[in-house]
């Protein structure tokens, strides 16, 4: 029986190895260069408002994890290398052999050149990093969020329930600028500041210590000095590993649709893979992938295929919803505009292929989700 060898523990490799267990009993060692707690890592962006410690996100530990799933869990392993002519993974804890290896490395936060920093701000990018930002925040400090993307967008939301102003300094023409249109998130701007945030959108230029405060957010416009500093301009898929294993990689590693990358033993999975050409760092196609390539490597080969897809974002007082092909160009057709809410359909070539909705008009994602086009389908 072959050997399964996972990089990563985090909702990719778990997710993938429950998946495979449900199919077969092969051997599996999963290596995590942190403490292997399974946990729901878009959890982060949304526990303080629901007064959720750390702690309390965590699932199950790595023992419970090894377990349950009868698989080996190795915690505190960092890979240095992945050998693929000797079908081996070398780390800081020796070397691991096996027949087919698993990459689900996750993605990292992004840093933009064009940004000076003389001091970094914080980021939450897991579990780690999370106890280290709420063991350090107090009721009084003075928080500001960097970027107005998804993650971004959902922190400032997340910190305005701490009773005081947030200061939310971004780049982008307007919150969540790569998927939804203006008028969306107009919307969402103007409603998030009823909530104590203060939109500040303006070209981010340096980032430095505060003579006053713990941070000073240099911008086009102005200054602003805040005492914690949170960033989150986006993630970008891992892929060091696999480059410098001579494993083909553009934004993400480069796999087919089975999931394999160019080398016939190696798949990848979750953010850090590039899927037939599309990168998508979001749960449900996790899933879909994890379901595919379990069905693989148990020996029923198959191939990822993605319905249309609704997002939601975590910001339920001021809720928008969207859903938005990962490729095809197309164009926005306002629907509906109000201070009620907004609808607005993205066509390509006449037909509707996705959608932005703000509001109380977020209600009709569901319906309208299951009038789309397949997203295979339309690559």
């Amino acid at each position: 029986m072959s050997s399964i060898v996972v990089i990563g523990s985090g909702l990719a490799g778990y997710v993938f190895v429950k998946e495979l267990r449900k199919l077969s009993s092969q051997a599996i060692t999963l290596l995590t260069q942190d403490t292997g707690e399974y946990y729901p890592k878009p959890s982060l962006s949304h526990a303080k408002r629901q007064n959720k410690s750390p702690d309390q996100l965590v699932m199950a530990d790595a023992q419970k994890m090894a377990k349950d799933l009868n698989i080996e869990v190795i915690t505190q392993c960092e890979v240095t290398s992945i050998e693929p002519s000797n079908r081996r993974v070398v780390t800081v804890q020796g070397s691991f052999s096996y027949d087919k290896l698993v990459l689900a490395l996750g993605a990292s936060p992004i840093f933009p050149q064009a940004i000076t920093y003389d001091k970094l701000p914080m980021v939450v990018n897991n579990l780690t990093d999370y106890r280290e930002f709420v063991n350090n925040i107090t009721e009084e400090a003075k928080v500001g969020v960097l970027g107005a993307g998804l993650i971004g967008t959902e922190f400032a939301y997340d910190l305005s329930g701490r009773n005081q102003s947030i200061k939310w300094i971004f780049s982008e023409p307007w919150p969540l600028s790569r998927f939804v249109p203006k008028p969306v998130g107009d919307w969402l701007k103007e409603n998030m500041a009823q909530l104590g945030i203060s939109p500040i959108n303006e070209q981010v230029l340096a980032v430095s210590d505060s003579k006053s405060s713990g941070y000073t957010v240099k911008t086009d416009k102005g200054e602003y000095d805040v005492d914690m500093l949170l960033q989150a301009f986006g993630i970008a898929p891992c892929i060091d590993l696999a480059r410098e294993a001579k494993i083909r990689c553009n934004r993400g590693i480069l796999t087919d649709r089975t999931l394999r990358t160019s080398d016939e033993n190696i798949y990848a999975l979750g953010d850090c893979a590039e899927v037939d050409g599309i990168v998508l760092q979001y749960v449900m196609p996790l899933r879909i992938q994890a379901q595919t390539l379990a069905k693989t490597l148990s020996g029923q080969e198959d191939i990822v295929a993605y319905p249309a897809m609704t997002t939601l974002v975590k910001t339920p007082l001021t809720p928008v919803a969207f859903s938005l092909p990962p490729i095809g160009e197309g164009n926005w057709v306002i629907e509906q505009s109000s201070s009620e809410g907004v609808v607005a359909m993205y066509m390509i070539n006449g037909e509707k292929a996705g959608f932005a909705l703000a509001g109380e008009c977020a209600k009709m994602r569901t319906s309208l989700v299951r009038s789309l086009p397949s997203w295979t389908s339309s690559q």
